[in-house]
């Protein structure tokens, strides 16, 4: 079955505009055709094309379906995005896959990259949504810096990566002992934050963790704090 975005409006759902020339042209979809919508908001609608024409696909009396590959919880990573944009793009993938549920881009004093694709990134996340059939896409905040996410109200249980030389646990230590499943983790460029970062975050309540026992880049440090949590997640169902 095709898994397709787009919307509820009334008693039909539609496809999203972007989708047509896709299902139209390459999979050449026909009236009748059983199709599967996601909204991206958590609503996932099953049924048959009963109108398609080049300006839209609409399905009637669809099953509705909610929540479908939601990971409990709530995990934030506010990440340093890459100097090489691929490896940005295949953490991006990979964390919404796993079950992120909120990505920051970060701008810190170590960074390589200081420019993003807001939408190339959104388009990838969606992609990755709808290709592990997860009902909610992620959020993508717009690239922030790092001193003004410090500073923002945010009620979570908050750590920061590093691998510098400083006191600390490792992080799946502390999402055991982490009630509710809040929870913001900061991961740095290849250089590291710098020790005013370090103490700045600290001054703002943040936990310095460690990713594992081995020196992880940037990309791998989101997919292994993404993987970790959701892991965790599961295990105490």
């Amino acid at each position: 079955m095709h898994n397709f975005y787009g919307y509820k409006k009334g008693d039909y759902v539609f496809l999203d505009k972007e989708e047509l020339p896709h299902a139209i042209k390459s999979l050449r979809l026909r009236i009748g055709d059983i199709i599967r919508v996601f909204d991206g908001v958590g609503n996932i609608y099953t049924g048959n094309i009963d109108d398609l024409s080049r300006k839209q696909i609409r399905i009637s009396s669809p099953e509705i379906k909610t929540n479908i590959g939601l990971v409990n919880g709530h995990l934030h990573i506010a990440i340093a995005p890459t100097k090489n944009i691929d490896r940005w793009n295949f953490f991006l993938e990979k964390a919404t896959e796993i079950g992120v549920h909120e990505i920051t881009p970060i701008l810190t004093s170590h960074s390589e990259r200081k420019f993003l694709n807001h939408d190339r990134s959104e388009r990838i996340i969606r992609s990755a949504s709808l290709q592990s059939q997860k009902s909610i896409i992620p959020k993508l905040n717009e690239l922030t810096q790092l001193d003004s996410l410090l500073n923002s109200k945010i009620s979570c249980s908050k750590y920061i990566a590093t691998c510098g030389d400083v006191q600390k646990d490792d992080f799946n230590s502390y999402l055991n002992q982490s009630r509710p499943f809040q929870v913001l983790i900061l991961i740095g460029p290849e250089g590291d934050f710098t020790e005013e970062e370090l103490h700045k975050a600290n001054s703002k309540e943040f936990i310095n963790v460690s990713l594992g026992i081995h020196r992880l880049r940037t990309e791998t440090a989101g997919i292994y704090a993404a993987t970790s949590f959701s892991q965790i997640i599961r295990d105490l169902k």
